[in-house]
């Protein structure tokens, strides 16, 4: 709800924000008429309150955040009707230049959605003027062309047909900005629809006077609501005899959200979630993917073991095994965590990556296709969790290996116990041998027994099924495990060399990842022509271009090596840019080759090579000699604020993981070092450390650093633990050495 954007001095309001805002009872559809509706005659803010003294040093105090959502309906569409209006104090330079522009656009999203915006500014100066700013005039269109955009195997177009920039003039410390922003949205549908979920903290960036939120159905939505962490509890404020229904939630004096590293909001402040569904008739209700309430005139706050079964327990019918499958593995002789193993990689290429060339073929334009599946016999992509169970889980029944199916909650939208969305669950399937397997859906670089971070260590829902996995019998509570920080690690060994004017050192890096150290780099480094032609070769299954006429294929031998030379380009200077962001210094010349693709299993490394020269920068002259700042070669490491470390909130880490840097100097001939000694540290306690050494051998200074964090959460009571091995890291950082002539 209160998301503020700052994006160049813009104050930007995106689509989601706009999904968020809210609206007024009455529904004008003309500027004036809105207009009159909030800051008429009724205005109880046309005087502003004093701003508390506790907040005078604040970049900016919200007076006012009002927010009104009215959901409608009318024969084939929801006629939604949305108004946020925000008083805002202005105290410093930053808080003028966040609200010095707005951009605000008008969404199509073809055959779904339309959203139409008004806007309003008023400007209060210290003195008492008022200043009204004239949209209409001030405003700029910046796009009247329909941006298309398409993601994933299906295409999904997203149309704006309208982007304003507004500037607003005038704009100084001490003034109050008082503004509203207006939407309609206008959702086609026939019978059931699901918005967007709304999930935000109590507080935003800055503190806040008054809030109020105001929900206002009519019959057949239902609402999914509740308040966490201890935010006010939304409260009926419905009329006798008013056949609408109206909610209220309000508070006064909010302090800020703090904007620390390593946080969850959702799960650390005050905050509250809702998800307005519509469903006009019992038919629709079974089929509305969302967590509703027995009548709609009843809000539901959150899902019991109980009802979990309900809701799934005849959701699995496991009756889809392929032929080609069944094919794949009939002569073979494995044991059941192989044979799971086995058909999870078999499964990753065969439904999905062997797709993933034509698709992106037919994209790009490379050839002459329009629709690449119907290349293939039968073709069964799956992209979606639900696929994946099915699929997965009917090759388990019929091959008699006991499972599970575990929904789980991200980390950072806190506990199942409070599962409200169900969005929000992600699903995986756990495989009951004597050492339990955990078999998440595959994407296209993803592996067997891994647990996505964001779910790792969580309190789960675990669905059991009948003995002969005809339908779910029941649903407990259970608990993923946390991965070690051993199993995500980084290695990095640096070879560094000086040309004879020391002004350029030259940096050959080889890198090793596992766990989810390589998870999270997999997508950023690996394009699909790494390595879908070996798993064409592993699987037997036929290449993109041979599925290909002669006319088609003729053109995809010119364009596919265009199109290969164009994204290994963009690649290149992708990671160059990525690389260049790990350090404070300019990195040029950069080459990236990669050795091992690290698909094979989780353990399995991602291993590359990486080039790059260091110009004019890290090395300065001391007469005869040479300083060389030696620290800043393992990257920029975490600088915690003096303001930060009294920290009161909790500490979220993504995951336990470690990191080793070795870095090799080689001495120049003629010169010696000395000033080595100092890199030797050491710091561990419970919640991590940092160890390094240096070693001289002959014209070879080799530096070791080890960084680790133990877990991934932390209570706020050990955050002077972290931050005894953070600061040392930070300090070996700022380390130099002589490099001194003989």
């Amino acid at each position: 709800m209160k998301k503020y954007y700052n994006h160049q001095s813009t104050y930007f309001f995106t689509l989601f924000f706009l999904c968020i805002t809210l609206f007024a009872y009455a529904q004008p559809k003309k500027s004036e008429d809105i207009k009159a509706f909030i800051w008429g005659e009724n205005d109880t803010y046309k005087k502003i309150p004093t701003i508390p003294e506790k907040w005078k040093n604040e970049s900016a105090v919200v007076i006012l955040d009002n927010q009104n959502h009215y959901y409608n309906k009318s024969k084939k569409s929801l006629d939604n009707f949305f108004l946020t209006r925000r008083i805002i104090k202005l105290n410093d330079k930053a808080a003028v230049e966040k609200f010095s522009e707005f951009n605000y656009p008008t969404f199509l999203i073809e055959g779904i959605k339309e959203i139409k915006t008004w806007m309003g500014i008023k400007i209060i100066k210290p003195n008492g003027d008022v200043k009204e700013v004239d949209v209409e005039k001030e405003k700029i269109k910046t796009s009247s062309d329909k941006a298309v955009y398409y993601y994933g195997f299906i295409k999904s177009k997203i149309k704006s047909d309208e982007i304003y920039k507004l500037a607003v003039p005038e704009l100084e410390i001490g003034d109050i900005i008082d503004f509203y922003i207006y939407s309609y949205e206008e959702y086609k549908t026939s019978g059931s629809y699901v918005m967007d979920a709304i999930e935000t903290t109590l507080g935003g960036e800055y503190p806040t006077m008054d809030f109020s939120l105001k929900l206002k159905v009519e019959n057949d939505f239902f609402i999914n609501f509740n308040s966490y962490n201890g935010a006010p509890q939304l409260k009926d404020i419905t009329a006798p005899k008013q056949r609408d229904k109206e909610y209220q939630l309000s508070a006064k004096n909010v302090e800020k959200v703090e904007s620390l590293q390593w946080l969850y909001p959702l799960v650390e402040y005050p905050s509250f979630k809702y998800q307005i569904s519509f469903a006009k008739s019992n038919v629709y209700e079974d089929r509305t993917n969302a967590f509703l309430s027995e009548k709609e005139d009843i809000i539901k706050k959150g899902m019991t073991s109980e009802e979990m079964l309900e809701e799934y327990k005849n959701g699995y019918p496991l009756k889809y095994v392929a032929k080609d499958i069944k094919k794949f593995f009939k002569e073979k002789e494995l044991s059941q965590k192989e044979l799971v193993e086995e058909a999870y990689y078999y499964m990753r290429h065969v439904y999905l990556n062997q797709y993933l060339e034509g698709v992106i073929a037919t994209e790009e334009k490379l050839t002459d296709l329009y629709y690449p599946l119907a290349l293939y016999k039968d073709p069964i992509l799956v992209t979606k969790q639900s696929q994946f169970l099915l699929r997965f889980g009917s090759f388990l029944k019929r091959n008699d290996i006991p499972f599970e199916i575990i929904k789980a909650k991200h980390r950072y939208d806190g506990s199942i116990d409070d599962l409200l969305i169900r969005k929000n669950l992600t699903s995986i399937i756990k495989v009951n041998l004597e050492e339990p397997i955990y078999v998440y859906p595959f994407g296209n670089n993803t592996f067997f027994n891994w647990i996505p971070s964001s779910v790792e260590g969580t309190k789960v829902y675990a669905m059991k099924f009948t003995e002969k996995y005809d339908k779910l019998e029941k649903v407990e509570k259970s608990k993923l495990p946390i991965s070690k920080y051993t199993d995500n690690n980084t290695k990095e060994i640096s070879n560094i060399t000086f040309d004879d004017t020391f002004s350029k050192i030259t940096v050959h890096r080889e890198s090793f990842l596992k766990g989810h150290n390589k998870v999270n780099q997999m997508n950023e480094r690996l394009f699909f022509f790494d390595y879908v032609e070996a798993e064409y070769k592993k699987y037997g299954t036929t290449p993109f271009i041979d599925l290909l006429n002669k006319k088609n294929r003729k053109k995809y031998d010119q364009t596919f090596v265009a199109y290969k030379e164009k994204r290994s380009k963009k690649r290149l200077k992708r990671l160059e840019e990525s690389t260049q962001g790990e350090f404070d210094f300019k990195i040029e010349d950069y080459t990236y080759d990669i050795v091992n693709t690290g698909r094979n299993s989780i353990d399995d490394l991602l291993n590359y090579k990486e080039k790059y020269t260091i110009k004019d920068d890290l090395i300065k002259r001391a007469g005869p000699n040479h300083i060389l700042e030696i620290g800043k070669l393992i990257g920029n490491q975490v600088s915690i604020e003096d303001n930060a470390k009294n920290r009161k909130e909790n500490i979220y880490m993504p995951y336990p993981r470690s990191y080793n840097n070795e870095i090799i100097i080689n001495i120049p001939e003629g010169y010696t070092v000395s000033g080595y000694e100092k890199l030797n540290m050491k710091v561990e306690n419970e919640t991590g450390g940092f160890i390094s050494e240096a070693n001289l051998n002959k014209d070879t200074l080799t530096v070791k650093a080890y960084k680790y964090y133990k877990n991934n959460y932390e209570l706020n009571g050990n955050w002077n633990k972290m931050l005894e091995f953070l600061e040392v890291a930070f300090q070996f950082s700022q380390e130099k050495i002589l490099l001194k002539k003989k």
